[in-house]
């Protein structure tokens, strides 16, 4: 599902194929088992709250969605799953500012020497930050731990 926002059969340039793939994210979410989180949303502040960042035009980090979306049967009722285009931060320090829930995080505070990767994937118990990698394997890793993928 995720992974279709870049096939490109009529062979467009990579500029507007990215451009439709990211005007589409919201819609292809809409039709998945995940949420679309906008910037300043609060999540719930019960139960585990995982959201993903993720950069549109990376076939990599859609087919990551596809995966999570794949195995909702695993975490259905466990988990609300929210994800986010990172291309929509304007600064890569807007997602801190803006995308993670509860009290303004500092690179530091959170073990970052500098500003993170993509994707980027956070875990929230209540209202609690409890998780936060980045980058590919780092997050893949993370996610087949709490068991949203396999």
């Amino acid at each position: 599902m995720f992974h279709q926002l870049l096939d490109n059969p009529n062979r467009i340039e990579p500029g507007p194929l990215q451009a439709a793939a990211r005007k589409q994210f919201p819609d292809v979410v809409r039709r998945s088992h995940l949420d679309f989180f906008v910037a300043g949303q609060h999540p719930r502040h019960s139960g585990k709250f995982v959201l993903i960042g993720i950069a549109v035009y990376s076939p990599r980090e859609l087919q990551l969605l596809d995966a999570v979306d794949a195995s909702y049967p695993d975490w259905r009722g466990i988990a609300e799953v929210a994800v986010f285009d990172l291309m929509e931060c304007k600064d890569p320090r807007d997602v801190l500012e803006y995308y993670l829930p509860g009290p303004p995080y500092r690179l530091s505070s959170l073990g970052f020497r500098s500003v993170p990767q993509s994707p980027i994937v956070g875990i929230w118990d209540g209202a609690v930050l409890s998780a936060l990698e980045t980058g590919l394997y780092d997050t893949q890793k993370l996610l087949r731990n709490e068991r949203l993928i396999k």
